[in-house]
């Protein structure tokens, strides 16, 4: 396979998991340089980090059901300790 045809494939693959507002009628550009490609990266390590966090909160939430009256609650208490 072509190494230019990969960029592409790859690239579009990378935009249909974490589309980009803005361009429903336009085309996006490849991922062809590496700053596009540590900017993106950034991007995915903050969705990471946006992940974990939904994660905790939930997994927080759940093991405090019935024990406080919710996450608000739960967070104060954290922040002040």
């Amino acid at each position: 396979m072509c190494f230019i045809f990969q960029v592409a494939l790859l690239s579009s693959e990378y935009y249909h998991l974490v589309p980009k507002s803005g361009y429903a009628y336009e085309k996006i550009q490849p991922i062809d340089k590496s700053l596009i490609l540590n900017r993106e990266r950034g991007i995915v390590h903050n969705l990471l980090d946006y992940v974990m966090a939904a994660k905790m909160l939930a997994g927080a939430q759940y093991r405090l059901k019935g024990k406080l009256n919710g996450l608000k609650e739960y967070v104060t208490n954290q922040s002040t300790n």
